[in-house]
């Protein structure tokens, strides 16, 4: 797993236990991983996607480490510096290139100016989430 870009950290119910999920928050140019966090998780809303705390929080998203409801995000500035410096390769299949944050930015613009990350496939989403129940299930089996 490589460093998250342009990081926010996510706010979990098990924040207060040293849960601390970090996750890109990168432009659709990257890999855009926030946005299609949130996506995974999105039920059809008339209002369109969310883009407030209040409206994450209605989506009842998980958190990726510990599967406790995230509750919100922030933005922690030293973290972002610290691991916008830590090297990450090129979202782009095919692409070779690695560099920090600006030095990917900068290729990303140059060399894959209409690439986009791809939409979340549905079928592995609802892969995903068969895999989450048997493991929680499981959880509970052993307890």
């Amino acid at each position: 797993m490589e460093h998250p870009h342009n990081a926010i950290l996510l706010l979990c119910s098990s924040h207060d236990n040293n849960c601390r999920p970090y996750m890109c928050d990168t432009s659709l140019r990257h890999s855009n991983c926030f946005n299609q966090f949130r996506k995974s998780f999105e039920t059809l809303a008339a209002t369109g996607e969310p883009s407030s705390t209040a409206t994450f929080q209605k989506s009842k998203v998980v958190c990726p480490l510990c599967r406790g409801q995230v509750k919100g995000w922030v933005v922690v500035e030293a973290a972002r510096e610290f691991m916008n410096t830590k090297s990450r390769s090129c979202t782009s299949e095919t692409c070779q290139f690695s560099g920090m944050y600006s030095d990917l930015r900068r290729h990303a613009r140059v060399v894959h100016p209409l690439v986009r990350p791809s939409e979340v496939d549905p079928r592995r989403q609802q892969e995903w989430r068969r895999l989450e129940g048997e493991r929680s299930f499981g959880f509970f089996a052993y307890t």
